[in-house]
């Protein structure tokens, strides 16, 4: 039941993103080769969380999300912050729980980010 909400959360940030930000549906993001001199601070935060989220540094990566939401709650990091959370969905538990980040993390982390960006509760309880 917790797994369905997180993803169905996902799903609805994601759609609200893409809708009311960039008029599109958004897909997850693909690495491709830039100039180093050419990415902007949200391409170094997508960079570094997905970084960290390959070592299975989760609390790091999630409380990168939170610093630079907080520097710039930019419809770019809501796109950052969906996809770890989608990405996180991806683990399995014993990855998780080795990580020490729990679904009570995650369900946490994703209302945070939608408080912050006023983001409507699908009303589902996790």
């Amino acid at each position: 039941m917790q797994k369905d909400w997180i993803l169905e959360q996902i799903e609805m940030m994601t759609q609200f993103l893409g809708k009311v930000f960039f008029q599109k549906d958004l897909v997850p993001e693909e690495f491709y080769l830039v100039d180093a001199n050419s990415l902007s601070e949200g391409d170094l935060t997508a960079i570094t969380v997905k970084r960290l989220l390959s070592q299975r540094r989760l609390n790091e990566a999630e409380n990168l999300i939170f610093e630079e939401v907080e520097k710039d709650p930019s419809p770019r990091m809501l796109k950052i912050a969906c996809d770890f959370y989608a990405a996180l969905m991806e683990l399995d538990e014993g990855a998780l729980e080795a990580a020490q980040f729990g679904a009570d993390e995650i369900i946490e982390g994703i209302r945070d980010i939608q408080r912050i960006y006023g983001i409507k509760d699908l009303g589902v309880s996790g």
